[in-house]
């Protein structure tokens, strides 16, 4: 299952960057493509099997049911968080963790959020949201190309005409990491929104959806305000190393782990 999960991301990464190549392996039986789409139907049927189970299971004894992600799926309410937001942003807690500064302006400003809030007090808070944006910048959960085609007859983009059977495509990782746009790219820091240039808002393209924002947010209020000394764990020999970028076309940290301890607040 794990091998599946691995394997249809890299094909999804060589389809963003080679579509050609995956239209002609349709045709040719190359081993590697052949099981990659062996691996979509084996992931297929696994997912139809969990969804009839867990429908079977709260049928039988709702009452008994165990919280998974499928609850949330079942049974959607507006305060419901995404388990899979809030697991891709876990390199963005990690960067907060590790630097006390960034984590004392944090909190120190989660602190003036009332006991009941909601994403409209969260988008006044300035350092949240330089602090998602900060992560995004780093960590954009898909960071590779994304190809399009234009409309028939085909489309001007800037100075240039595109016939509508050119693929055209932007990659947010090269993006993000241009220095003229973002000065020391790879640094952690969220002090840079503060001063948002019209070339930064171009070049910024985590993923674009707002309610993936929403839940960012969400996630980052409600852990940092319950954890406000998060550290990462040393523990298991936790470490920088665990936590380094794997790209399968969406992000994957390299240990697939993100271990942090921290005692509740009080």
């Amino acid at each position: 299952m794990v091998a599946d999960l691995e394997t249809l991301p890299r094909l999804g990464m060589i389809e963003s960057a080679f579509p050609t190549l995956l239209q002609l392996a349709s045709h040719i039986p190359l081993p590697y493509f052949r099981d990659a789409m062996q691996a979509g139907n084996r992931i297929a049927v696994y997912a139809d099997q969990l969804i009839m189970a867990y429908r079977d299971s709260a049928t039988r004894a709702p009452s008994n049911l165990k919280p998974t992600l499928f609850t949330k799926l079942f049974h959607v309410r507006c305060d419901d968080l995404s388990d899979i937001n809030i697991a891709s942003e876990a390199q963005g807690y990690i960067a907060v963790c590790r630097n006390d500064e960034i984590q004392k302006a944090l909190v120190r400003e989660l602190d003036t959020l009332p006991s009941s809030f909601g994403d409209d007090e969260l988008k006044k808070l300035q350092f949240l949201n330089h602090v998602v944006n900060g992560s995004l910048l780093l960590y954009a959960t898909n960071p590779s190309s994304r190809p399009r085609n234009p409309p028939s007859p085909g489309a001007d983009l800037g100075d240039h005409w595109i016939p509508s059977g050119v693929t055209v495509s932007t990659q947010a990782y090269s993006l993000h990491r241009d220095s003229s746009v973002f000065p020391d790219p790879e640094s952690f820091n969220p002090w840079r929104w503060a001063s948002t240039t019209k070339e930064m808002k171009r070049a910024f393209m985590p993923f674009g959806l707002h309610l993936a924002i929403w839940e960012i947010r969400l996630g980052a209020a409600y852990f940092f305000r319950a954890f406000p000394d998060a550290r990462m764990s040393t523990r298991d020999n936790m470490s920088d190393f665990d936590m380094q970028q794997v790209c399968y076309f969406i992000i994957s940290p390299q240990g697939k782990r993100c271990l942090i301890e921290s005692m509740p607040k009080a």
